[in-house]
């Protein structure tokens, strides 16, 4: 009896993703299964939608995504947007501000990708020591030049920031400073590293 109301969500990376950031053989054909047994399969993640494999992307079992630490919902079918807790220019543009004169990246999770200033782009290896995690941020993230506070009114919906550092005082100045921005939600994945979206994302 196909399962239509059954729907599987998942988290990727460290989850439905090897160490490699690769999906597992036994994964997809646990994906090809969900199909054919009529149910879904919905990707959550931090990552851009950009940034999400192609390959669960594009597979039949993939309705919709989450992603951006659930600021955005898209229907996959379609393109489409469904669900958008944007953080929007106004709180991002104070976060910024947070890290001016820090040795810290600025990632702007936006419009689907992910975009970095290309003066903390060259140096991603300085942020990340696990070869895979520099890989994986260096081939989704796009680096532009300018000043980011320019750059950032070309963007459409920003969707959450996140900042890398290496010097932990840096760490706790940031935590310390985003507690005066309204509504966000600030978490962390890897330990030299805090995310922040709109709080109902």
């Amino acid at each position: 009896m196909p399962h239509q109301n059954l729907i599987f969500f998942s988290d990727l990376d460290g989850t439905f993703l090897t160490s490699r950031k690769e999906v597992p053989e036994g994964n997809l054909a646990a994906l090809d299964a969900i199909y054919e047994a009529g149910a879904q399969f919905v990707p959550c993640t931090g990552r851009s939608l950009a940034a999400i494999p192609k390959v669960l992307l594009k597979h039949p079992a993939a309705r919709y995504a989450v992603s951006a630490n659930g600021a955005t919902v898209t229907d996959l079918s379609t393109g489409e947007a469904i669900h958008r807790c944007d953080l929007g220019h106004e709180r991002t543009r104070t976060l910024l501000q947070f890290a001016e004169g820090r040795d810290v990246t600025f990632d702007l999770f936006a419009d689907g990708r992910v975009f970095e200033h290309r003066k903390t782009y060259d140096r991603l290896a300085e942020f990340a020591d696990d070869p895979y995690q520099l890989e994986l941020m260096r081939s989704i993230r796009t680096p532009f030049d300018g000043e980011t506070e320019a750059f950032m009114t070309t963007l459409e919906h920003i969707e959450r920031i996140s900042y890398f550092w290496y010097d932990p005082a840096d760490c706790a100045a940031l935590l310390e400073a985003v507690q005066q921005v309204p509504d966000i939600s600030v978490v962390r994945s890897v330990s030299n590293s805090i995310e922040i979206s709109d709080a109902r994302a």
